[in-house]
């Protein structure tokens, strides 16, 4: 029984580690390692969410190419839905090349491909009759549903019951609250970064920026702040609190949002409070930067370790 819909970007990511510098045009840089594997906020948010035990579907769209034949064998192995993944002669497969710096902090160069040109007539949740929750992720790199098609598709999702979430990630094309707006009042909890949150409110204190996404419909404000935790407010009580980050050695901060959101709604599956709820989210997060991989680090075992305190820290 799939309890959980992903929809969002599906990437193949090509990891470059360590990065100091770049080199220069002509010239070559040693590094450690090179590898491929499956990236993107759907992806990493799915598969996270199976790690820890929900069965979970992933909606997005691939390329008929050699990536998206790789794309579809890892997601298999992962145990996730793929009834949702539509497969495209028309556009490549998308691809990062991520480059992961000394401290564990990365820098991207991304290809949209398939994820550019989803669109909504595509999405069919009625896959999903016993689902509990729709997640978009990484909003903001799937062009096609900006504004109205993603406010319609969560729309669709709250008159099926669902609890709903969206996570914002960086716009490139500046666009930000313009084609978010449509989407806020169909959402139970949105989930941001601070920096995300500055561009997309103009306020720089995280209570204000979750009161203003409170104010236009949002059920609750999820913020991640990365070594310095979160900060959690819903409307429904009015109290907002940060929670501190738990303290692991990183290795690769990639995909450390994504298991924050799969920790998060976690504890909205299984019915926590919201602090609890937090608490695992930053946890699941923490869990993620001590591999290199968006999944690699999530576990239960490992998430339990860390908040009794009993995974080695820095």
């Amino acid at each position: 029984m799939t309890q959980a819909i992903c929809l969002g970007n599906i990437v193949v990511d090509v990891v470059v580690r360590v990065v100091r510098n770049l080199p220069p045009r002509g010239k070559i840089k040693l590094v450690e390692k090179i590898q491929a594997s499956l990236g993107g906020g759907a992806v990493n948010t799915g598969v996270s969410l199976a790690k820890l035990g929900v069965k979970t579907a992933i909606i997005g769209k691939i390329g008929n190419d050699e990536f998206g034949t790789l794309v579809l064998k890892k997601l298999e192995e992962s145990g996730v839905d793929l009834r949702g993944i539509i497969k495209s002669s028309e556009i490549p497969t998308s691809a990062t090349v991520s480059l992961v710096y000394e401290d564990g902090e990365r820098g991207f160069f991304h290809f949209l491909g398939g994820n550019a040109s989803l669109e909504e007539s595509e999405v069919n949740l009625e896959l999903y009759p016993e689902a509990k929750l729709l997640h978009i992720s990484s909003f903001f790199l799937i062009p096609k549903l900006d504004g109205e098609p993603a406010a319609n598709i969560l729309k669709k999702g709250k008159q099926m019951k669902l609890f709903t979430s969206l996570d914002t990630t960086w716009d490139t094309k500046g666009r930000w609250i313009s084609v978010l707006t449509p989407c806020l009042k169909f959402l139970d909890v949105l989930f941001l970064n601070f920096i995300e949150g500055k561009m997309l409110t103009g306020k720089d204190k995280t209570e204000e920026m979750a009161d203003y996404f409170l104010s236009k419909g949002v059920g609750m404000v999820a913020i991640k702040m990365d070594k310095n935790g979160c900060f959690i407010k819903s409307r429904e009580d009015n109290k907002g609190f940060k929670l501190p980050a738990y303290s692991v050695k990183v290795k690769d901060s990639t995909g450390a949002g994504d298991a924050f959101c799969a920790g998060f709604l976690i504890g909205i599956l299984k019915g926590w409070d919201i602090e609890r709820t937090g608490r695992f989210a930053n946890a699941a997060g923490a869990s993620c930067i001590t591999e290199i991989g968006g999944t690699n680090g999530v576990s239960i075992e490992r998430i339990k370790a860390i908040i009794n305190g009993a995974f080695p820290k820095i």
